[in-house]
């Protein structure tokens, strides 16, 4: 990918950080799963460029971080329907691999879990934000479909009828999901520093525009 070597170049925080989001969202509009998996692997290349990572205790520390998921992802989702609780989903999941796509809520597979909360609600639509507990592909965007909130743009999980109208007045061609916060925790030693930083990344403007189009402004959190 380049990004290591990118990151070695760079001695400014900023500019690393902007380019692992633009990364972030470049995959993300192809593969949310595939986003998903490369946070992580950004994550490491971003502690890496600040010299924090560099030890092979370090790398243990962050992976077993990782691991032990000391590390928060939290997503935002513009989801069809009025979301007025939140709520902590669990459930079965299943892949179906010549689909391409997943399967909740049967009695078989691996267990998931999701939690979710509304940000804010209009005219049928939410702002929500979502965590993962487990990370698998396509989890939040099957999970919070079977929860009755399908997210707007997805063509897999979502409602064509909804996908069509934001096409038209938004520009919205893929799924409203997006990975905007890491939350660090569980390091220790010469990454102890790192404990409680949070790390965001703003939302791409066509996320930009379906929440202009619901709320009629761009919401801040």
């Amino acid at each position: 990918m380049g990004i290591y070597k990118y990151m070695f170049n760079s001695g400014n925080q900023e500019e690393i950080l902007n380019y692992c989001n633009e990364t972030l969202r470049k995959l993300e509009e192809y593969d949310h799963a595939n986003g998903t998996a490369l946070q992580e692997t950004l994550l490491s290349y971003y502690i890496n460029g600040f010299n924090a990572g560099k030890t092979a205790e370090a790398l243990r520390q962050l992976n077993e971080a990782v691991k032990n998921k000391d590390i928060k992802k939290y997503y935002l989702a513009l989801v069809c329907g009025k979301m007025e609780n939140g709520g902590r989903l669990e459930d079965f999941y299943e892949k179906d691999g010549s689909l391409n796509k997943a399967k909740i809520g049967g009695k078989t597979g691996k267990r998931i879990a999701t939690v979710y909360s509304p940000v804010k609600t209009a005219e049928g639509y939410s702002l929500a934000e979502a965590e993962l507990i487990t990370g698998k592909s396509h989890q939040i965007r099957a999970h919070l479909a079977s929860a009755g909130f399908p997210i707007i743009g997805d063509v897999k999980y979502g409602i064509k009828a909804d996908n069509d109208r934001f096409r038209k007045t938004a520009g919205v061609k893929r799924q409203m999901l997006h990975a905007y916060r890491l939350r660090l925790g569980g390091l220790s030693g010469e990454l102890a520093y790192l404990n409680g930083k949070e790390f965001r990344s703003d939302v791409p403007e066509d996320f930009k525009r379906a929440e202009k189009e619901i709320f009629g402004e761009i919401i801040r959190l």
